[in-house]
């Protein structure tokens, strides 16, 4: 585990939102809108690197940007963003039995690209019917 560095330099959580923009080609209007806010508080959030981010905003970002790692944005720990699987693992663990997880890695794990999407569809309904 490591810190986040962009030409060995250390970044803030100001750099790093900055950073997050420029990987998803995002204005600030757009960060304001992922985050439901204003573009104003985004512009504040950008100047001030010590400002604090509420965690409703940082819930917001991560309903809106699910593969985005948190750790990263709060503490520069890499990677910037998880796959999609291990996003959804996250969010389906504890829900299934474990032999169901098991064999679920097992066929993504064929790189049979029709099995992985298929395997990903489960888990998204999975996903979707635990959120009901």
């Amino acid at each position: 585990m490591f810190r986040y560095f962009y030409k060995g330099i250390k970044m803030n959580i100001s750099e790093r939102l900055n950073r997050l923009m420029i990987e998803k080609k995002m204005k600030k209007s757009d960060l304001a809108k992922a985050m439901d806010t204003s573009s104003g508080y985004i512009s504040d959030i950008l100047d001030n690197p010590n400002k604090k981010i509420g965690s409703d905003k940082l819930a917001s970002l991560k309903r809106n940007i699910p593969n985005l790692n948190i750790d990263w944005l709060l503490n520069g720990i890499e990677p910037m963003f998880i796959s999609e699987y291990e996003t959804l693992c996250k969010e389906i663990q504890g829900h299934i039995p474990p032999e169901l997880e098991s064999i679920i890695e097992e066929y993504i794990k064929t790189g049979d690209e029709k099995v992985k999407e298929r395997m990903l569809g489960i888990m998204e309904g999975i996903r979707i019917a635990i959120k009901k």
